[in-house]
């Protein structure tokens, strides 16, 4: 064989191999690799609630103060059960209300009135003020945590006062 003619031959042999390879290359990049296709990567139940509240919050408003309960705090309270469902730990839940209704009722706490001869006077006895339903706030929280969005609320109230203030 003449070198010409070997030269001709190698040549259709790499333009066959290039021609080969590149439609592999675009036939292997639409299937998702070399070696086929990708399978999406299965989230097991506790990643994929982790993935839903990732970023929510919720803010409770209290006149012109307020309380967030963060991302973490809500990732902290969900729970895989045995057969895998998961939910939120509703002792924790019932726990964070509990501690708004510590930390904002006034219904039933001590407070210095002053009178009218000058006099301030603790009253230890009175049931006026703002009182967290802790029960009805808690099925309200998850309730907004179930909607899966961030949300801006008030909590519900047993009892309401005039304001949300120093002397309410």
């Amino acid at each position: 064989m003449e070198r010409k003619q070997y030269l001709i031959i190698l040549g259709v042999v790499c333009v066959l191999l290039l021609l080969g390879c590149s439609g592999f290359a675009l036939s292997s990049s639409q299937s998702g690799g070399f070696f086929g296709k990708k399978a999406p990567v299965q989230l097991t139940p506790m990643e994929q609630a982790q993935k839903d509240y990732a970023g929510i919050t919720v803010t409770y408003q209290f006149g012109d103060q307020s309380e967030t309960l963060d991302n973490d705090r809500i990732l902290s309270w969900l729970k895989e059960d045995d057969d895998g469902n998961v939910n939120f730990d509703q002792q924790q839940v019932k726990a964070f209300v509990k501690e708004l209704a510590d930390k904002y009722d006034t219904a039933y706490t001590t407070r210095t009135f002053h009178t009218s001869g000058g006099q301030d006077i603790k009253i230890t006895q009175g049931d006026y003020g703002w009182r967290i339903d802790q029960e009805q706030e808690t099925a309200h929280l998850l309730d907004l945590l179930a909607q899966k969005q961030s949300a801006v609320c008030k909590p519900i109230y047993a009892q309401t006062a005039a304001v949300h203030a120093d002397k309410d």
